[in-house]
């Protein structure tokens, strides 16, 4: 199946790379304990939904004939660096 959007999704051409393994090999040598969440510490937050700040983008995927019955999986990334601070 193809999908298309109306825009670019990586303007910055970002890489998927292997920092979180890095990062919790470097955090298990370290000792340090994660934490679930920054909404714990305090931290304020904001929710977005794409009438109201956020940056959506639709995807469109022409589904053919797809039995009815068909489970349809779309995976998505979202990165660090989009998120609010």
């Amino acid at each position: 199946i193809k999908c298309t959007t109306g825009e670019e999704l990586n303007p910055l051409k970002l890489e998927q790379g292997n920092t979180r393994t890095r990062r919790e090999a470097r955090n298990k040598e370290e000792g340090v304990k994660a934490t679930l969440s920054r909404l714990i510490e305090g931290k304020a937050s904001k929710i977005l939904s794409c009438g109201n700040g956020a940056d959506c983008v639709t995807i469109k995927c022409p589904l053919g004939d797809l039995d009815s019955n068909a489970d349809i999986i779309l995976y998505s990334r979202l990165w660090n660096s989009t998120f609010l601070e």
